[in-house]
């Protein structure tokens, strides 16, 4: 089994449907790596990109012509909830 299919394998096993859900908070999405958030997106997911980096935040919101991807700059540790779209979250993924 290769290390993606194992990946995905220990994911469905701890989350099952984890890409069946319809809000997703992603965080710390960078520029050079995203793991699954277009599977996330694919899936019909409204997705909300949590991330602390200026130059990350700036990169994802150059690709947001999608609805359905919000990106937000901010810390984990400190989430101002007044700058989210929603109050709640189907799934948090941090990969």
């Amino acid at each position: 089994m290769n290390r993606e299919a194992t990946r995905l394998e220990q994911l469905f096993g701890a989350i099952p449907g984890l890409f069946q859900h319809e809000t997703a908070l992603y965080i710390g999405a960078s520029a050079r790596r995203a793991h699954y958030l277009k599977d996330f997106l694919d899936a019909g997911a409204f997705v909300t990109i949590l991330e602390p980096w200026p130059t990350n935040v700036a990169y994802w919101r150059g690709k947001t012509s999608a609805v359905d991807l919000y990106v937000v700059q901010g810390d984990v540790r400190r989430i101002d909830h007044a700058c989210l779209p929603f109050q709640h979250y189907d799934v948090a993924f941090w990969w």
